[in-house]
This record gives structure tokens, sequence and C-alpha cells, in this order.
């Protein structure tokens, strides 16, 4: 799986698949947020998208 940075996400989402579309903040202004602070908005790239993809069939039953 491909990812950028750090992944967040709630506890009871912990065995849930997560695919990463994008990474950083479009907005980047708030002055209350580091949650992105050093990392730019950028689009996965489609090839990695669909790396994931098929990855991830590969675990789920047919």
């Amino acid at each position: 799986m491909h990812f950028t940075g750090r992944t967040w996400r709630p506890p009871y989402e912990a065995h849930s698949v997560i695919i990463q579309a994008t990474s950083g903040c479009t907005y980047h202004k708030c002055k209350f947020c580091s949650l992105y602070k050093n990392e730019c908005f950028r689009m996965s790239p489609i090839k990695e998208f669909e790396e994931d993809l098929e990855e991830i069939k590969s675990y789920q039953p047919a």
C-alpha cells in the first residue's frame, strides 16, 4: 500500500481498508492545525491507486 506522511483514523476503523487518493491539505492556512504542517497537497498517481486496489483485491474472498 502506498501512503505519504501520517495516516489518521479513529480506533473503531482499525480494521478498515484505507486507499490514499490525496495527501496533504488543499487549504493549508489554519493556524491551529499541525496535521499536515510539512506536507504539500498532492493527488496520488493513478498507478499507485490501481496497485493498491489490486493488493486489497488479493485479500478479499471471491
